[in-house]
């Protein structure tokens, strides 16, 4: 085998990253676009040891799962992995992910589970950042810093696209040139915009230098463009490379957060604080997290959420609980968590500003002892270190919401060497149309 050899294939699944999977002379290739159940010729674009990457030269029968793609920026914009195949069928492949990586990596034998699918397919997410250049702005194409220009998003909600195209036009109209990561010239590097439920928006360009902006002049050009932009800021990130938001937030226009509603709870959100990019989904599968947290606590327990963020999740535990905590080691999520506890009149909460690690001194320092431990990493997962010391809480349980079957896995099978039995879990589609799944477990002390 070799590059550009045509063969005939029959997809027979995935891998991880959406690709499909067929198999010439005992070797598996793997299919950019290919959909489980067409027969096709690929053509060989690269040759490894025990596996090859190919592409699609002409389908033969189609899968009874292809469907045409509804955004004519897929494939090449990166940004989203099944607008070729039905939702359905994406659905299967989650919940199959999720099932492969907890028996194979996690060398655990899952209870049954569902993946509940997201209520949204299209315009799902409330948080879009567009990387712009100074021919336009899009996405970049995956595996590259090459920007794929966007005419529009299905993806983000109502007035992500709008926003990204404003500043665009606004900064071609007064002759502010887009940021080159090769040369390290020019000012604006991208667009960031949130939503929330009600349509109101935070509008914030990302620039190099904020020296010379014109903010008077921008404020007023989008807040005619954009009616329902209530906080306008400017992110200044001067640093070389492709990170996304510097440190450092200028407020031009009305409040710095935004503020939303999720699951009863009001919150307010800086640029800077993660929050779910799902609201209905996310709504979902916070009411798992609360439907196990009442099958194994009783009210006089006191919780613990790691990775608590703007503390979305302890705020919906608190009326639970005798005393929730939060932990989160971004500064700006926690000050966004304590105005959220006030806002909301919740007065058994206690926030921190620490990395999880450090967890125990810091509870110990305030006289906190978790029963009941709720953890919602990043990708990464819990990882080693962390999960050596998470025994040491003493937590009677875990509630563990995860981005990333692979990891989650992993860390399943360490907590099971440390004493903690996979109970329950479900799987919650945040993201339609990507590949990423969502995960709730809960664990018991065995």
């Amino acid at each position: 085998m070799k590059k550009n050899d045509i063969f005939k294939v029959n997809i027979t699944g995935y891998d991880h990253a959406a690709r499909g999977v067929a198999r010439v002379d005992g070797m598996v290739v793997f299919v950019n676009g290919g959909a489980v159940g067409d027969e096709c010729e690929i053509r060989i674009l690269k040759v490894l040891k025990n596996t090859a990457f190919a592409k699609i030269e002409r389908l033969i029968h189609p899968s009874s799962d292809r469907i045409s793609s509804d955004c004519p920026a897929f494939p090449a914009c990166g940004g989203c992995d099944f607008r070729h195949i039905s939702y359905d069928a994406e659905c299967r492949f989650k919940k199959d992910t999720v099932e492969t990586a907890i028996t194979r990596i996690g060398r655990i034998t899952p209870p049954e589970f569902e993946l509940v699918p997201s209520p949204v397919i299209n315009r799902s997410r409330n948080k879009a950042v567009f990387p712009v250049s100074d021919s336009g702005f899009g996405f970049y194409r995956e595996g590259s810093h090459k920007i794929v220009r966007s005419d529009g998003c299905l993806s983000c909600a109502e007035g992500g696209y709008e926003a990204a195209l404003a500043v665009f036009e606004f900064a071609k109209a007064h002759g502010i040139p887009a940021y080159d990561e090769v040369s390290g010239k020019g000012i604006i590097r991208s667009v960031f915009s949130r939503a929330a439920t009600d349509g109101r928006l935070m509008v914030m360009p990302v620039v190099r230098s904020a020296s010379g902006f014109p903010s008077d002049e921008f404020v007023s050009f989008i807040r005619q463009r954009l009616p329902k932009a209530v906080s306008i800021l400017l992110n200044v990130n001067p640093s070389n490379g492709n990170k996304l938001l510097g440190e450092r937030c200028i407020t031009l226009y009305g409040t710095p957060y935004l503020e939303d509603e999720l699951c009863g709870v009001r919150l307010r959100l800086s640029p800077l604080s993660f929050y779910q990019v799902n609201h209905s989904a996310c709504e979902r599968l916070y009411s798992q997290v609360l439907e196990y947290a009442d099958e194994c606590s009783s009210e006089n327990d006191v919780a613990l959420d790691l990775f608590c963020g703007v503390g979305s999740i302890t705020l919906c535990l608190a009326s639970r609980f005798r005393a929730v905590a939060g932990i989160e080691i971004v500064p700006a999520a926690i000050e966004n968590a304590k105005e959220n506890a006030l806002l909301n009149g919740i007065k058994n909460a206690s926030f921190f500003c620490s990395d999880a690690e450090n967890a125990r001194s810091v509870l110990t320092d305030a006289g906190i002892h978790p029963d009941i431990l709720v953890v919602d990493p990043p990708r990464k997962g819990l990882g080693p270190e962390l999960i050596k010391y998470i025994p040491e809480l003493g937590c009677r349980n875990i509630i563990y919401v995860s981005c990333d079957p692979a990891t989650l896995a992993r860390d399943l099978a360490l907590l099971s060497d440390s004493g903690y039995a996979l109970q329950k879990l479900k799987a919650f589609d945040l993201f339609p149309r990507t590949r990423h799944v969502e995960t709730v477990v809960l664990l018991g002390r065995e």
